[in-house]
């Protein structure tokens, strides 16, 4: 009996020894913000930066390590599929080409937090998967805080103009609140333009100051009343249309006398400036010209071509011209859809219309419809002005007086020729 007991103690001694091995991948350190400054997180915080450190925990090169952040609520992260942005709950993967022994990788994820979250510890699962001499992988648990909205609220924010673009000066109201039970006081808010991020990005710095400096104080405020602070700020020309996030550093010192702490983000969007024009404008069959305007018949069937020109600052998308059925035009195919128009490009289109019985200048409405960066729609009316010429007005392409004399010439012909 010995005899057998002796050998699987020495076999479990080995396989203690294997286990207590570590091999693959670890995770070394893991927070929000950045490795060297954590960021304390909160209910309807956005596009928050959760950063993870993996080692090699073997002796050799560890080959495209793919590490999948598998979200739940109160979790998400947002992304654009087109021009649509997406929130999603579904899962987020990052892949790193190789980790070297000694050499540990920080990779980076972008979530949000939802507005009704409950403070608390939550845990997410980090799946990492590897390959060594054969693929493996280790899930390893996150466990992460969302701490709870403090005294002090950040109950709204506003820009001016809503629709700002590349280049325009840009004025950024917050209201800040006391949603506590006692006063605080010496409040300092400072609008931190180095932090901008866009989609995960943070080498931009699209904004400037337009007032000398970005901080603003409040020497105090009472429970339940709100206070409202203005940043003055100027977009660069050439910045990238997108929404963007900055920090809102704030601090303030509560009824105990402790000092806090806090960031906030605020967001702001750069659209695109999108407008169209009408050129190159031809409709057959035609009366001719009169300054600029087309003349044509009474009644008549004809085709109206043009380039619809984006003038715009940025792509125009699922652009549409439409003819409304407004009387005396109409179209058979009233709608027609051209797609994307770039930036200074143009589309050529044309319509087959039926003139009606009215005389005389009238304008054809036409409506371009298009889809903006931020998926929203926006309706471009352009009119066309044209002369319509009667029946009895129009012979041979002349029309009014000039028909008129054209046919006493003719009599007076007829009358020489017949010795009358």
């Amino acid at each position: 009996m010995k005899r057998i007991l002796l050998p699987l103690l020495i076999l479990l001694l080995i396989s203690s020894s294997v286990y207590a091995t570590r091999t693959g991948v670890e995770v070394t350190r893991y927070q929000f913000g950045s490795l060297s400054s954590p960021l304390h997180v909160y209910p309807g915080d956005n596009d928050v930066p959760l950063v993870v450190e993996l080692a090699n925990a073997e002796g050799s090169t560890l080959n495209i390590i793919k590490a999948t952040l598998e979200l739940q609520q109160p979790f998400y992260h947002e992304y654009f599929e087109g021009n649509t942005l997406i929130k999603s709950y579904q899962p987020i993967s990052i892949t790193v080409q190789e980790i070297k022994p000694g050499i540990p990788a920080t990779i980076r994820y972008d979530i949000g937090i939802n507005k009704n979250a409950k403070p608390g510890i939550y845990r997410l699962n980090l799946k990492v998967v590897y390959v060594s001499n054969l693929i493996d992988y280790d899930i390893f648990p996150l466990y992460l805080t969302v701490g709870k909205n403090s005294e002090l609220t950040l109950m709204n924010v506003s820009i001016s103009p809503e629709r700002p673009i590349p280049g325009d000066p840009i004025t950024l109201k917050v209201t800040l609140k006391n949603t506590g039970t006692t006063q605080i006081k010496n409040i300092k808010s400072r609008l931190d333009l180095n932090s901008v991020t866009s989609m995960g990005s943070t080498s931009e710095k699209p904004f400037v100051p337009l007032d000398s400096d970005m901080v603003r104080y409040i020497k105090s405020l009472s429970p339940d009343k709100e206070a409202e602070i203005t940043y003055r700020i100027i977009s660069d020309g050439k910045a990238e249309v997108k929404p963007y996030s900055i920090n809102l550093n704030i601090s303030f010192r509560n009824d105990a006398g402790t000092q806090k702490s806090e960031i906030r983000k605020v967001g702001i969007p750069l659209y695109g400036r999108s407008d169209f024009e009408i050129q190159s404008l031809k409709i057959e069959p035609n009366l001719g010209l009169n300054k600029s305007v087309y003349k044509i018949m009474q009644g008549a069937m004809v085709k109206i071509g043009f380039d619809v020109i984006n003038d715009g600052s940025t792509t125009a998308n699922f652009v549409t011209v439409r003819l409304p059925e407004t009387s005396p035009f109409f179209a058979k195919e009233p709608t027609q859809y051209i797609g994307p128009i770039d930036s200074d490009d143009f589309a050529s289109i044309s319509f087959n219309v039926q003139i009606g019985d009215a005389l005389g200048y009238h304008e054809i409405p036409f409506e371009i419809s298009y889809i903006d960066s931020y998926n929203q729609k926006h309706i471009v009316l352009k009119k066309v002005q044209v002369d319509i010429t009667g029946k009895k007005n129009g012979i041979n392409g002349l029309s009014g007086e000039n028909s008129k004399n054209n046919e006493n010439i003719f009599i007076r012909f007829l009358k020489w020729l017949l010795g009358l």
